[in-house]
């Protein structure tokens, strides 16, 4: 008796899993080529919601010290939320994002909405935005996909002006200033688990 409870058991969870539909959470970690070319690290990770959706986590780092005549230490992060038409992690996508950073910067050519007058005085404090993306990604194997995505949105900067470029140089100002174009460019590498 105990054997065909234990059998009877065993076919109905077995019956069960059966007609239940499955699928793989797909993640995907990547790396940003973009960054490298001003000597930042720009990676993130992406995990697919459900059949159309996605979410990822993308941050940027240049934490190099220092030089006397140059300023370029900064970290920014952009969670962003997307929609595949056809199916997530392939094709064409849109996203949502906000993003923060904060930086200091000097002695630099200008990026990220900061004023041009970069080259020539030195910028340290934060910003906060966020805006809309459009993307594509290729699939390149089983688990490699190449993306391109540009990402377009707000950014409200806050920062302490400095003389000049050099660590001691007095401050002149605080200001504000509101930007309104590219918040991201990407052209990623990306493996998927």
């Amino acid at each position: 008796m105990k054997i065909r409870a234990n059998f009877t058991a065993a076919i109905a969870v077995a019956f069960a899993f059966a007609t239940q539909t499955t699928h793989a959470q797909n993640v995907g970690v990547k790396v940003n080529a973009i960054p490298f070319a001003h000597a930042a690290l720009g990676m993130g990770a992406e995990m697919t919601l459900g059949y159309h959706w996605s979410a990822e986590l993308y941050g940027v780092i240049s934490p190099w010290k220092r030089t006397e005549e140059k300023a370029k230490k900064y970290w920014a992060v952009q969670p962003e939320v997307r929609y595949w038409p056809c199916q997530a992690m392939v094709g064409h996508f849109f996203g949502v994002h906000v993003d923060g950073a904060q930086y200091n910067v000097g002695g630099v050519a200008p990026f990220f909405g900061l004023p041009k007058v970069v080259k020539d005085a030195r910028y340290e404090g934060w910003i906060a935005g966020g805006g809309v993306t459009y993307g594509y990604q290729w699939v390149l194997g089983r688990h490699w996909n190449a993306e391109a995505a540009v990402s377009l949105g707000y950014e409200h900067l806050r920062y302490k002006k400095f003389e000049s470029p050099e660590e001691c140089a007095p401050q002149v100002g605080e200001r504000c200033h509101n930007y309104w174009g590219p918040t991201k460019l990407s052209a990623s590498i990306i493996y998927i688990f």
